[in-house]
């Protein structure tokens, strides 16, 4: 049992490791572009919201979201799963058919429009330095369970 844990202990620094390297070349390559292209790129991503990159990422996400990127600042798109919802009032008489919850998710993959970074786990997105946690209030129509047929 202990070789294995060694094992993924090893492979997780390795999958870091890897990451960072990349971050760097990512940020060199940035900044050896010209200054008018750089701006240009950033500036253009600031324009962009996470719906403008659908299809960017291989499989569905519950959400996305933005962020600056490691390697060249820019905004960059994070996206990942729910993996919790948190009622925050029971009921509002004024609104008695709405709810507000906050939900939270848990980033797994990372795109830079600017300098084409991409990452593709949470020890990759850590070593990086990107915070993977997210969370968003939403108000939304309540959801009432149907009736038992006690009528």
């Amino acid at each position: 049992a202990k070789a294995p844990k060694e094992l993924l202990v090893h492979v997780q620094q390795a999958t870091s490791d890897a990451a960072k390297v990349r971050i760097e070349q990512a940020r060199k390559t940035f900044t050896d572009q010209k200054k008018s292209i750089k701006d240009k790129l950033l500036e253009e991503a600031k324009s962009k919201y996470p719906f403008h990159y659908s299809g960017v990422f291989d499989f569905s996400t519950d959400e996305e979201w933005m962020d600056d990127c490691p390697a060249c600042g820019g905004n960059a798109i994070l996206a990942g799963d729910q993996v919790d919802e948190a009622f925050l009032e029971e009921y509002d008489e004024e609104n008695p058919w709405e709810e507000t919850v906050e939900k939270y998710y848990v980033a797994d993959s990372f795109f830079c429009p600017v300098c084409q970074l991409k990452l593709n786990s949470q020890v990759e997105l850590e070593a990086g330095g990107l915070d993977t946690s997210y969370s968003e209030i939403e108000t939304r129509e309540r959801e009432y369970e149907p009736d038992y047929g006690n009528d």
